[in-house]
């Protein structure tokens, strides 16, 4: 406020000390992390699943081991030191993948979303290690459940088992369920099928969980991909050039463009207006301070998404197009509505004529470029060149 009251104009504000893409970095780790520990929790439903399937295959043969003199602990270190093998050469495998993997996501979202290049994309050594123990031991702990539980059986039941438990068959309410169908609605292979899914309910349920899981989670990153090339795509449409320069004070416009297109590899460009303005609301106070800008009438370099309204003409004089931040801000405005701006200490009325989709850098109001000078005091002048290149 002291700031304002010397005069002087204040466009935006920033935090000292806080880069300006931490939030995006934030975001997208947070993103990658939870998606890191859903395929953890996955991998170890599979493990169960995998370890399961294999003991159960193999009954007649713990059997066996045990008649022949095998403790429990022996066959349990076994199946321990099986599972151990697969997680090292999962790991052996996934290491070099994982890692691959985040270099690419780091060059292919991170330095193209934000055009910041790291200096290394080195792995730092603690990052191996966490990698390993978890190649490690997380196989081994979810190999423990279906290990103890398999091993535990009798020498006698383990020789006799014939793979079909007497609680599961006939005795369960989808079992009852088929006996009453008519049989010619329901095969016999179809029933005998349906029946061994569900004969072991526990496997069953780690298998829908590791489905449901799955599918969810790559129905999520489909989702965040297309959300993030759809921002993007929206933020493009209001800067369609490759470089931005920004001036401390307002040239004339004509020597901007002539300086700038004597540069070689430049094809085009414009020259556009920024300024600061408040809302005097009808109860007398002030809004918050927006950004404008003045376009060129012909621009090209703007192409936005129309929410509401219709977009700037030539013709224009007093009229703006806000985006969807100032409508936010400003809920009693609507398109066709007459709002008080105040630019260089002159207050003045302006019809709201349209209203845009937000590119992710704040509030915004839009206007033509010689209504902008007229009111600043700054005909043909602009502080701001947006230059198209071929390379």
């Amino acid at each position: 406020e002291r700031i304002e009251r010397s005069g002087r104009d204040i466009l935006g504000t920033a935090i000292i000390g806080k880069s300006i893409i931490e939030s995006i970095v934030n975001t997208a780790v947070m993103i990658l992390s939870f998606f890191g520990w859903i395929i953890l929790l996955l991998s170890a439903f599979l493990v169960v699943n995998t370890i399961s399937a294999l003991i159960t295959q193999q009954i007649n043969q713990i059997g066996i081991m045990k008649l022949v003199g095998a403790s429990r602990g022996q066959m349990i270190a076994m199946y321990l030191s099986l599972v151990l093998v697969f997680g090292i050469i999962a790991f052996s495998l996934a290491i070099p993948l994982a890692v691959w993997t985040a270099q690419f996501l780091m060059t292919d979202l991170i330095v193209d979303l934000v055009n910041l290049r790291p200096e290394s994309l080195d792995v730092p050594l603690w990052v191996y290690a966490v990698m390993v123990a978890v190649g490690v031991f997380i196989p081994v702990l979810a190999g423990l459940f279906p290990v103890f539980q398999g091993t535990r059986i009798t020498t006698y039941a383990a020789l006799n088992d014939t793979g079909i438990h007497s609680n599961a068959a006939g005795g369960g309410f989808v079992d009852r369920l088929l006996n009453r169908l008519p049989r010619r609605y329901m095969q016999r292979p179809l029933v005998l099928s349906i029946r061994n899914t569900l004969r072991h309910k526990g496997r069953l349920l780690r298998t829908m969980i590791v489905m449901i899981l799955g599918t969810s989670l790559f129905i999520a990153v489909i989702s965040v991909r297309i959300s993030v090339n759809t921002t993007q795509a929206d933020f493009l449409r209001y800067h369609q050039y490759d470089v931005q320069v920004q001036f401390e004070q307002s040239e004339r416009i004509a020597r901007l463009e002539g300086a700038a297109m004597a540069v070689p590899g430049v094809v085009q460009v414009e020259s556009w207006s920024n300024g600061g303005a408040t809302r005097t609301r009808p109860d007398g106070t002030e809004s918050n301070r927006y950004t404008i800008i003045g376009l060129p009438e012909d621009s090209t370099m703007v192409d936005p998404i129309m929410q509401q309204g219709r977009w700037l003409r030539p013709d224009d004089e007093y009229a703006v197009v806000i985006n969807a931040t100032v409508a936010k801000d400003e809920p009693d405005v609507a398109v066709g509505d007459t709002v008080i701006l105040k630019m260089d200490d002159r207050e003045r009325p302006w019809e709201v004529v349209g209203i845009v989709g937000t590119d992710a850098q704040g509030a915004k109001i839009f206007m033509n470029q010689g209504v902008f000078g007229y009111e600043n005091r700054l005909p043909g002048r602009a502080n701001s060149l947006q230059l198209i290149t071929d390379v």
